[in-house]
């Protein structure tokens, strides 16, 4: 992914960096590594890999095109679809056993879990996991060094689970002149600017 996107960071997770419940862990962990991988698959009962197929509309991106090349050296032979039109797409979220998009999670990922991952369109065919709706729980009802903990516990549920496989972390840049203007916040879970948020220099 280096050579698609030069200014971003591979990861593994789905907690941005900085952002509380990351853990630096869980990259080295579940980052690309072929041999562990082809090793994971043989004691899956898989050794000589498998085939998969997910829908694309037009041609498949170059990310997609990259991620299918990674695969093929572990044995994981990813198939595109071609549809023809929005509603075979459309169609297609319910049966194909993955997906592909760019999110922006912010620096409140419960949020984001709860009401995308779990809760909203990423889960189109409603799936329930005990393991991360529990660690969900805990990570919206704590407050405090409680909830730190258990947003990493979120965190690694999400990426133990596989509940998204997340590819590289891009990053928002924004420049602003310190001495005409207060240093900018993000408002909550937003990940750019947002224009009343910015005040004059004290």
């Amino acid at each position: 992914m280096k050579d698609l996107h030069p200014a971003s960071r591979a990861t593994a997770q789905l907690f941005p960096e900085g952002s509380e419940g990351f853990d630096p862990a869980l990259d080295e962990e579940f980052g690309y590594d072929v041999d562990k991988a082809k090793q994971l698959l043989a004691d899956a009962g898989y050794p000589d890999g498998f085939d998969v197929s997910i829908t694309v509309l037009g041609q498949p991106t170059e990310d997609q095109i990259a991620i299918q090349d990674q695969w093929k050296k572990v044995g994981v032979n990813l198939k595109f679809n071609n549809a023809t039109s929005t509603d075979q797409l459309f169609a297609a979220v319910r049966t194909d056993p993955l997906l592909f998009g760019p999110f922006a999670v912010g620096q409140q990922p419960a949020g984001f879990v709860a009401g995308v991952v779990v809760g909203g369109f990423m889960n189109p065919t409603h799936t329930k996991d005990p393991v991360v709706e529990g660690a969900l729980g805990k990570a919206l009802g704590a407050t405090g060094d409680d909830q730190a903990a258990a947003l990493k516990d979120l965190n690694r549920a999400l990426t133990e689970q596989a509940w998204y496989i997340p590819v590289y972390e891009d990053f928002i840049y924004f420049g602003y002149n310190a001495d005409k203007v207060a240093e900018p916040a993000l408002a909550g879970n937003n990940g750019y600017l947002v224009l009343s948020s910015i005040t004059a220099a004290s």
